[in-house]
């Protein structure tokens, strides 16, 4: 019987070193194999994993210092490295396992984050299939429900001592092959996993978020990031503060790229909307430039041209030149026909031969005033976006 076995290791483990019993237990634990239940976990399967807070970043909006608070992300979120690995349930101290949740609400539940307490949450996706040991299951095999509770028995300062158990046991478990363990959440109604190496899954990129308790049940809410409140906030946001001693350039990056990601998506949903004529053109039209005001000048640069090179390949020489213009005004540079030639010739090269007629064409064009405006045309927008 598994549970005397389970005793016996109990007794065991007081007395030895772990790595002195690892072998032996291997061999015992080989003989209860087929009372294991298995799951595999398919390709890009997302799975969930927070950390309690935010961080602040000092920046200047302008000329206005300001603190900013904005969710951890990338490493910051993933798995502790080992030299601050501490013990968990499956793992040792020192050795760095990857824990994960099925959905935000049990993510959150297993921060035990207090009512109001905001954390910050990303999404994890396998890069392969996993196989985990499955202990999520209902049976009626006796051995396995004694497994089952023995790995998953609630753990407090009175039976701390258990975790030595179940920490020897998923040693076992991972030199049996497994990737790690699926398993029920004791807090919540969904899933948990632990996967003995963090790098099957990726962070993935722009996906953190920070969102807070609003009752003891862990219904959650999204919290706006620090930055969106502010007017033009992309234009104007710069890792400079007079409070800090060092720049932030590289979380400043990382925040307008995460807005101008985000800004793509809706005009993929756009697109996709239009398409299944849920919508009018018009309706996008509109929707779509009131977002790109609120946009930065990196993204409007983008647009602008990529108009332009649509229009070019469409043998609109004169509609695009406009556009070419708009996307050097955006960045603050300065307009010259030569500056716009030079873009023209990188998207179409076969206008060399034609450059005094283009020259003369952008001359016209370049004391006139655009006001930003977009072409849908939908054929387009979706071999480049979608």
């Amino acid at each position: 019987m598994i549970q005397t076995l389970v005793n016996q290791l109990w007794d065991e483990l007081q007395g030895n070193n772990p790595n002195k019993l690892l072998d032996k237990y291997h061999k015992y634990f080989d003989d209860y194999k087929d009372m294991f239940k298995e799951y595999d976990i398919p390709p890009n399967t997302t799975y969930f994993r927070g950390r309690v807070g935010q961080k602040s970043l000092d920046v200047s909006i302008d000329d206005f210092d300001t603190t900013i608070q904005v969710s951890f992300n990338m490493s910051e979120i993933s798995a502790v490295p080992p030299l601050f690995a501490s013990g968990g349930r499956f793992n040792r101290a020192g050795y760095s396992y990857l824990y994960l949740s099925s959905n935000i609400e049990t993510c959150i539940a297993e921060l035990r984050a207090e009512v109001g307490q905001v954390c910050s949450v990303g999404e994890f996706k396998n890069v392969e299939l996993l196989r985990m040991l499955d202990l999520s299951s209902d049976s009626e095999d006796e051995s396995y429900n004694f497994f089952k509770q023995l790995m998953l028995l609630p753990v407090n300062s009175q039976n701390k001592n258990h975790y030595f158990l179940t920490q020897f046991i998923s040693d076992i478990i991972r030199e049996m092959g497994y990737n790690g363990i699926l398993y029920n959440s004791s807090l919540s109604e969904g899933l948990n996993l632990v996967a003995f190496d963090s790098k099957q899954f990726q962070f993935v990129l722009y996906s953190d978020k920070m969102c807070k308790a609003k009752r003891i049940q862990y219904d959650i809410e999204y919290v706006e990031e620090g930055y969106s409140k502010y007017k033009r906030y992309q234009d104007n946001l710069n890792g400079y503060n007079q409070k800090a001693e060092e720049t932030k350039e590289q979380e400043i990056e990382y925040i307008n790229k995460k807005a101008d990601a985000m800004l793509f998506l809706s005009l993929r949903e756009a697109v996709a909307q239009a398409r299944e004529s849920k919508v009018s053109k018009d309706e996008i039209y509109k929707e779509f430039e009131e977002k790109c005001k609120k946009s930065s000048m990196y993204f409007k640069t983008r647009i602008n041209r990529m108009v332009a090179r649509y229009l070019i390949h469409n043998d609109d020489l004169d509609g695009s030149i406009k556009f070419y213009i708009n996307s050097l005004r955006d960045v603050k540079k300065g307009v010259n026909c030569t500056t716009v030639f030079k873009m023209m010739l990188e998207d179409a090269p076969g206008l060399k031969s034609n450059r005094d007629f283009c020259i003369q064409l952008i001359e016209s064009k370049c004391n006139e005033n655009y006001l930003f405006e977009l072409i849908l045309d939908f054929d387009y927008l979706e071999k480049k976006i979608i």
